[in-house]
């Protein structure tokens, strides 16, 4: 009889599991990876994240001191960008090949920012700070 139960508890744990993951290549599915991957980049990032959201004061303005602090930082968001194009990009990408669809959708940065809670000033601060880093990143590859 004991020999029964870890099996049926083992089954129960992952019944769950199971349960809440969508049907894959739908629009749920694709969503749900999304999701899945900025979860997991978000924790990893956490820090800067926060850092980001610090740059609008509550009455919405931008705070020139932690605008100041987060521009000296240009190792920790050069490091975000490029992780966010290869973990996020690649496991994004990977979702839409799964399911044969076009790629060309893949969530950009302030999207990722945006749904971490970051306040529209400091996405409309922070913005071309990444872009201009993706840009010379890119640039720094093709040489």
């Amino acid at each position: 009889m004991t020999r029964w139960i870890v099996p049926l508890l083992i089954g129960l744990f992952l019944l769950p599991a199971c349960a809440t993951r969508p049907e894959p290549c739908t629009p749920e599915w694709i969503d749900y990876r999304v999701s899945q991957t900025f979860s997991s980049f978000a924790s990893e990032n956490r820090s800067l994240i926060n850092d980001i959201r610090r740059v609008t004061r509550a009455d919405g303005s931008l705070d020139p001191v932690q605008t100041i602090l987060l521009a000296g930082r240009t190792e920790d968001i050069g490091q975000f960008v490029r992780s966010f194009d290869t973990v996020v990009g690649r496991d994004i990408r990977a979702a839409y090949a799964q399911c044969g669809r076009d790629d060309r959708f893949v969530p950009a940065i302030t999207e990722f920012l945006a749904r971490e809670g970051v306040p529209q000033p400091a996405l409309d601060w922070i913005g071309p700070v990444l872009a201009l880093v993706q840009v010379s990143q890119s640039s720094g590859e093709q040489r």
